[in-house]
């Protein structure tokens, strides 16, 4: 993500849910910004939930423009870092 679209505001989330009496089933998907998760992955262990929805992220943002990443997500990352630090300084 930061290599190649510059982005630095993504992360991986994941949850468990369990029905009464039932295997825990464990998700996972990925975030950037604040759009729609992509990548969304259900299994039953935590580790392979994290791992495949990291990979079908990885699938879904394969060929994509960096211009493209950028308007179909609003990141600005790349510019906001080419100002200097996030606290003011150079």
């Amino acid at each position: 993500m930061q290599k190649g679209f510059g982005c630095h505001e993504y992360n991986l989330f994941s949850s468990e849910e369990t029905v009464d009496g039932m295997q825990p089933l464990f998700w996972s998907g990925v975030m950037i910004h604040d759009s729609e998760p992509i990548g969304f992955w259900k299994a039953k262990s935590s580790r392979y939930a994290n791992l495949n929805s990291a990979i079908k992220a990885f699938e879904e943002l394969k060929g994509i423009a960096p211009y493209e990443f950028r308007a179909k997500f609003g990141c600005d990352c790349r510019e906001a870092l080419a100002g200097g630090d996030h606290d003011g300084t150079a």
